[in-house]
């Protein structure tokens, strides 16, 4: 975590982004031990798909909040490299950052966001079972 926080509605450009997902078979595919592509749907009634940007803090810090908890971790150049806006929405937290463009997605794109995840951990535990960051 580094440099200068950035303003409302700033674009991110640069670092990771941490999506974190709920405990059950919608989200995780138990028997192929993996997410679910439908992690990168945002909610009905949200304008955006909610993340938590790397530069503002740690997988810690999130399980420490949302305990059992799973976390996708996302770098944030796929999202721009899919025509995807991300930016700096600091209302829902300080380390909140928005995802444009998922509103009724295709599929093809929800699955080329799943397999550019990063760092996976599974909900319930919180345990790491995916690291292909190095």
């Amino acid at each position: 975590m580094a440099g200068a926080t950035p303003s409302a509605g700033d674009e991110i450009r640069t670092g990771t982004l941490f999506r974190r997902i709920p405990n059950d078979a919608d989200h995780w595919f138990e028997a192929e031990n993996r997410p679910a592509s439908y992690n990168f749907i945002q909610d009905n009634d949200d304008e955006y798909l909610s993340t938590q940007w790397s530069e503002l803090t740690t997988p810690g810090r999130i399980f420490a909040q949302h305990p059992g908890a799973g976390l996708l971790e996302v770098p944030v150049a796929v999202f721009w490299e899919h025509g995807l806006r991300v930016t700096y929405e600091p209302k829902d937290g300080p380390d909140h950052v928005a995802v444009w463009g998922l509103k009724n997605p295709k599929t093809s794109l929800l699955k080329k966001l799943r397999k550019a995840v990063t760092r996976t951990w599974r909900p319930g535990t919180s345990e790491l079972v995916q690291d292909t960051s190095h």
